[in-house]
């Protein structure tokens, strides 16, 4: 039996020894292309950006392997300190290494994404008590059922939690389809700059009601 077969996959909360993990998911799904080194950097630093902003997490594993990971914050406050110090050590370190414009623009969409997020609960929209702040799942899990499973038992701690729903930012680099066939609704649609070139890309706001 294949070591990568549903049976095989456990859940458990994210600890920090998953930190290296979940930045090597990011790099290995939205980093392609960039410098090695830009985009070792990048998955660092969007890992503790995230990070910094959720109060719960989960990661999918098969065996000792972290394959997936799902984040959210709750609505109530809670952030994280830690991985926001770790953010800005990482960001004064791009700096003393001249990397700070390329990891700027290997991360704008990610900026986009969360001055949305954060002007959407501000404005207190319909699903704005919680937020779920990042899915990813390795190419390996593919076919595993691994980002279904990491999604629902977010979706039940966010309930748990007392949240009546909540909302997540996507964007046109990931399968936005997904949230669809799972229920959420489309809030919005915004074209934003992707990168220092001033490409654009379409990102997406969508919500679900937990009630």
């Amino acid at each position: 039996m294949s070591r990568l077969a549903r049976e095989n996959v456990a859940y458990r909360p994210f600890e920090e020894r998953d930190f290296d993990a979940v930045a090597g998911l990011y790099q290995t799904l939205w980093c392609a292309g960039l410098d090695e080194r830009v985009a070792a950097r990048a998955g660092q630093l969007a890992a503790a950006t995230y990070l910094s902003a959720s109060s719960l997490g989960l990661v999918g594993c098969v065996g000792e392997d972290v394959l997936g990971v799902v984040l959210a914050r709750d609505g109530f406050g809670r952030r994280a300190p830690r991985w926001e110090g770790r953010r800005k050590e990482l960001l004064a370190e791009a700096e003393g290494l001249g990397l700070a414009h390329e990891l700027g623009s290997a991360l704008a969409i990610d900026r986009s994404e969360f001055s949305l997020a954060a002007d959407y609960s501000r404005r207190g929209g319909r699903f704005s008590q919680a937020q779920m702040t990042l899915l990813a799942v390795s190419p390996e899990a593919r076919g595993l059922g691994m980002g279904s499973g990491l999604f629902d038992r977010m979706s039940s701690l966010i309930a748990r939690a007392g949240a009546p729903g909540f909302f997540l930012t996507t964007d046109d680099e990931c399968d936005w389809g997904y949230y669809e066939h799972r229920g959420l609704s489309r809030i919005s649609s915004h074209e934003v700059v992707a990168d220092a070139d001033g490409n654009v890309i379409r990102v997406y706001l969508y919500g679900r009601d937990l009630t």
